[in-house]
This record gives C-alpha cells, structure tokens and sequence, in this order.
C-alpha cells in the first residue's frame, strides 16, 4: 500500500510539472517583464528535506530561507531516482522513461534509442524564451549534447563528476 501511496504521489507532481510547462508553451505572447515572476530551480544531489533551514534543518542556510519564504516551496514530494532522470523529469515535464533517461550511460538497459531524447520533448529554456525569460545553467548537464545547445544563455559545466 506504501508503494502504491508514493506512486500516485511521484503522478501527481510529474503531472503537475507537465501541465506547467504545457502551460508556459502555450502562453508564448506572455505579460511584460515586470509582471513575469522570476524562475529558480534548484537540483541538489544528496540534500535531505530537512537539511536547509526553511525545512527544520539545523544548516544555516539564510539565503535558501529567504528564497523559500518569499516563493513557492514544496511541502510534500516524492523523488525515485537521482541524477540524469531527476534532472530530465525537471527539464521536459515528461517522465524519464518517455524522454529515454531511465537508464544509466553506458550501462545499457531502458529499452532502445537510449541517449537521444526525443525531438517532441523540449527543454525548460526553449520554453521559457519566447516569453523573454534568460536561462543560466550552473552544475552537471547529462541531458543532450551542452547547455547551450539545450537552449541556455550562458552555463558553468562541470564536467569531471562521477570520478
């Protein structure tokens, strides 16, 4: 019964994700800047729900607190994998297995076509252009080819993890 409770929850929040970027395609002749909230996404491996201080955490951590208490935070989520399949559910508003990141790089398994995300599935930054938003990457990628080339503006790449 557990499982089957945090499956529905993992639905909710993809489902939720999607209809937001659905949303955001759709709504390309958007309000001026002004009106436009700022966008910030933060993926942290290995962060627990309670480790920042907005969460009960015993880390100072004053600026994710002002972030939090000033924008939208998550109260009750679920996350089942880490690395490249978070980072492509965060990415597309699609799950892993339907942009082909549910399994490891060179690790084979996942079905066919591995490692190329389908043309259909658009990332955040194509998204959010044509409503005159910037997007800046900072961190890994393992998504398709650069940054750049997925639509940001400028990107810090670190490209030695997994050493």
């Amino acid at each position: 019964m557990q499982l089957v409770k945090q499956w529905i929850g993992v639905a909710v929040v993809v489902w939720g994700a999607s209809l937001v970027f659905r949303g955001l395609s759709s709504s390309c002749d958007a309000a001026d800047a002004s009106s436009r909230p700022n966008v910030l996404l933060v993926v942290a491996d290995d962060l627990g729900y309670s480790d920042p201080g907005c969460y009960g955490g015993e880390i100072d951590t004053p600026h994710l607190d002002r972030l939090a208490a000033n924008g939208l935070r998550f109260t009750q989520f679920y996350n089942t994998a880490r690395c490249w399949p978070t980072r492509a559910v965060l990415m597309t508003g699609y799950y892993a297995q339907q942009v082909r990141r549910d399994a490891l790089p060179g690790k084979g398994g996942g079905g066919g076509n591995r490692n190329q995300r389908p043309e259909w599935a658009r990332l955040l930054p194509d998204v959010l252009k044509p409503l005159g938003y910037r997007a800046y990457h900072s961190g890994k990628w393992h998504i398709d080819g650069m940054p750049l080339e997925g639509g940001f503006d400028k990107s810090y790449l670190l490209q030695d993890q997994g050493r």
